[in-house]
């Protein structure tokens, strides 16, 4: 909620300069930061309630608390958290799947849906015992059942993104569902200076972390859209706004409550640790080196395997706190011990390095063994001299 990033405070500033404008997030709001970890995401989704969101539909990481603590995240939310496709075992939908919002007589209707990826982008424990429906079908049903309601305007609210690498996407939604006007994406971190029309629908989304806030602005006559228009106001734009009192005092109240467990000394360093994003998701790091070897240390195991992506910061040189590491790792996960053959960890090794050079989350950090890798060579055979 700080540097040039723009803060829930200034956020609340600028969506009360917008009469008749409905806030809504495409997810991976509620972790991430100590902020939201301690409280397993209460604290983000209070001060949501205080801004004024209206509907958010679940990220992946949404998920990190296990599929009970979204649960407890809905119950606590003033709005609707909406998801479409995820199923519980007896095929109910396990949130709302849909909210209809009126402004001035125009009646918007928003539907949510969440990335299959969640089943591997969050700890697959945190899914168990849920089905995802087919995103394409879920959206159609959604679509068809909001203009049966009276929806002038329809909005899909998803965390699919645009990523190539992703099967399930904002843009192959636009193509094979009709009757979307606008799609608030997520995901991809995608920044969309002015949206990306596709099969007459707007996608619209604003990068990550509150870089920007997205404003899509839509034109109704008779009935009918007759125009959509979406931008990014960027930091530099909103920067000079002042902080609104009420959400900055409520930062600071659970920012002092939280003191005592995040200034707790745990360690000490006498080089910086390297977490950067793009170092640990293309090549190893001292800060990999070293979460390896505490994994080998506390399992007793033979060697260490962890991917790059889940090292989300750096850590300075001098006093390390407790802060500073659920910064580093804010989604909480445990060490594991399995058996394999030396087959699979080859085949380990060479699903983490198949993309390489490219910044990828799946970058294998290790101990207890060392690996080299050719990038000259096909994916699938890169990974030569592995010894434990």
């Amino acid at each position: 909620f700080r540097s040039e990033k723009l803060g829930f405070a200034k956020l609340k500033t600028f969506v009360d300069s917008k009469p008749g404008a409905i806030l809504l997030d495409a997810g991976d709001m509620t972790h991430g930061t100590t902020f939201a970890t301690i409280s397993s995401g209460v604290s983000v989704v209070e001060l949501m309630n205080k801004l004024g969101y209206k509907a958010m539909t679940p990220g992946n990481h949404d998920y990190n608390y296990g599929k009970e603590g979204l649960a407890k995240l809905a119950e606590v939310a003033d709005f609707p958290i909406l998801q479409a496709n995820i199923l519980d075992g007896n095929g109910n939908k396990v949130l709302e799947a849909n909210t209809i919002i009126e402004v001035e007589g125009i009646k918007v209707g928003i539907f949510g849906i969440a990335t299959p990826e969640t089943k591997t982008k969050s700890n697959p424990i945190n899914t168990e015992g849920l089905t995802f429906a087919d995103y394409i079908k879920s959206a159609e049903e959604q679509v068809a059942e909001l203009k049966e309601q009276g929806a002038n305007i329809v909005v899909a609210l998803v965390h699919l993104g645009l990523d190539l690498a992703s099967e399930e996407r904002s843009d192959v939604l636009a193509e094979k569902v009709s009757g979307i006007d606008v799609i608030i994406d997520g995901h991809s971190h995608t920044e969309l200076p002015e949206g990306k029309l596709v099969n007459g629908a707007l996608i619209a989304q604003s990068a990550y972390h509150l870089k920007n806030v997205g404003e899509v602005t839509i034109t109704v006559e008779d009935g009918k859209v007759v125009s959509k228009v979406a931008k990014l106001n960027t930091y530099e734009d909103l920067k000079a706004l002042d902080p609104n009192a009420d959400i900055a005092a409520a930062i600071e109240e659970v920012e002092e409550s939280n003191k005592p467990f995040l200034e707790r000394v745990v360690g000490k360093t006498e080089v910086e640790l390297d977490g950067v994003r793009e170092n640990v998701r293309a090549g190893e790091t001292n800060l990999g080196n070293l979460l390896t070897d505490a994994m080998l240390d506390v399992s007793g195991a033979d060697i260490a395997l962890t991917n790059g992506g889940g090292i989300r910061a750096s850590i300075e040189a001098g006093d390390i706190t407790m802060g500073q590491i659920l910064q580093s790792f804010p989604f909480t996960n445990y060490p594991v011990v399995i058996e394999l053959k030396g087959a699979e960890v080859l085949e380990a090794l060479e699903f983490g390095v198949d993309s390489a050079p490219e910044v990828v989350g799946k970058f294998p950090h290790v101990g207890g063994m060392t690996f080299k890798y050719d990038v000259n060579q096909p994916a699938g055979e890169r990974v030569f001299d592995v010894k434990v």
